[in-house]
């Protein structure tokens, strides 16, 4: 089977999870021997070379588009790009001959639904956000933005998501009729294991063989939580907190810190295993304080816990449910929103080596056993052969 992988607004390569999910789902299908071409983005200075429209990442053939995914007035001054997209997209489409169209969800976008249906194959959404109830825009805009989700799930075959939380908010904010899948997010458990060579990156960034740290990788944003980490710090002093990433706050919490914070900055997720390595305790301290979407319809979880997991990394995060359900007994869990019980839970591993290597333990198993990405591939071919009607 050909597959057409369309990811029309992540730039490839990047450095956060929406890449690593991309190009890890892409790695575990060609292993079981689909044979996948990427439509993406390109990064800076390909994207302003009218003339580059194809290129690989790891023996993976890229064809470059550069739609303008957006209602907002100033895009229509580039509609010529959307018309030049949309031609080489067809036209490649139709030298390949693709069997199916696996999308990756972002509004608006009419050029997937109407590419699938010139070609008459069908086509999978993958929805990793509710996108348009967490932005803030004009009820003008927003009703163009539902429209256009209406209309691309109508027309979809199938719609995957990664928890039942966002299962569940999809069905009550959309009313789709098109089935929906859950196929939870994966991780490379031959990338992020135990054990590897850090060749010397403690000393590097000033941290002793006595030093306790504790790692947290991923997206500066607020309700990731890591803003919290300056309270963490400064209640536990003796201990070394090790920030690998970037976003928003990263200006902020870098002002702010204490001593014993330390800042990389975001690193390429093939580097992100040594710091996990050289960590002794892994965190993930979402807050979705504020966030109303999200109190409304639920946490829907992240990527970094399964690398935690796979990593042999004890956990500390706040005790969502879907964070249960991915971390079972490998970790402390504080109820969310209690600060106090967080600290005290890292604090309990600090002091007792014996369970961190338990729960790094449970952890790595259980990701090994049942959160590979290959266990995602075959969990995602089961849902491609659903929209094949019989001959």
């Amino acid at each position: 089977m050909k597959i057409a992988y369309f990811s029309f607004d992540v730039h490839i390569p990047a450095k956060h999870a929406g890449f690593v999910h991309i190009s890890e789902l892409i790695n575990a299908l060609r292993k079981r021997g689909y044979e996948v071409i990427l439509y993406s983005l390109p990064r800076i200075p390909e994207l302003l070379n009218p003339f580059r429209w194809n290129s690989s990442y790891n023996n993976l053939p890229i064809k470059y588009v550069r739609f303008t995914l957006s209602f907002k007035p100033y895009t229509f001054l580039l509609w010529w790009l959307n018309m030049i997209s949309y031609i080489k997209t067809l036209n490649s489409l139709r030298k390949e001959k693709p069997d199916l169209i696996y999308e990756r969800f972002r509004a608006p976008n009419p050029f997937s639904r109407i590419l699938a249906k010139s070609l008459k194959i069908p086509r999978i959404v993958e929805v990793n956000t509710l996108f348009i109830e967490e932005k803030k825009c004009s009820k003008t805009y927003r009703k163009l933005l539902e429209l256009d989700r209406i209309n691309q799930f109508k027309s979809a075959s199938a719609i995957i998501t990664p928890t039942l939380t966002l299962k569940e908010a999809l069905k009550k904010v959309t009313r789709t009729h098109t089935p929906i899948y859950v196929v939870p997010n994966g991780v490379n458990t031959k990338k992020f294991k135990p054990g590897i060579n850090t060749y010397g990156l403690r000393t590097k960034l000033g941290i002793s063989p006595q030093d306790i740290v504790v790692v947290y990788t991923g997206s500066f944003k607020r309700w990731y939580g890591v803003h919290q980490i300056l309270e963490f710090a400064k209640a536990l002093k003796g201990v070394k907190f090790l920030l690998v990433g970037k976003g928003k706050l990263f200006n902020k919490i870098n002002k702010l810190k204490s001593d014993n914070i330390i800042l990389t900055g975001a690193k390429e997720p093939d580097k992100l295993p040594k710091y996990l390595e050289i960590s002794d305790i892994a965190i993930a301290p979402y807050d979705i304080t504020g966030y109303e979407c999200i109190t409304k319809f639920g946490f829907r979880g992240g990527l970094k816990v399964y690398e935690y997991m796979s990593a042999g990394r004890p956990i500390v995060a706040y005790g969502y449910e879907e964070i249960r359900k991915v971390v079972r007994d490998a970790g402390l869990l504080a109820p969310p929103n209690n600060l106090h019980q967080f600290i005290e839970n890292i604090r309990t591993l600090v002091n007792n080596k014996d369970l961190r290597e338990k729960l790094g333990e449970k952890g790595r198993k259980i990701a090994e056993q049942e959160y590979s990405w290959d266990t995602r591939a075959q969990e995602t071919v089961k849902i491609f052969q659903t929209c094949f009607k019989p001959k």
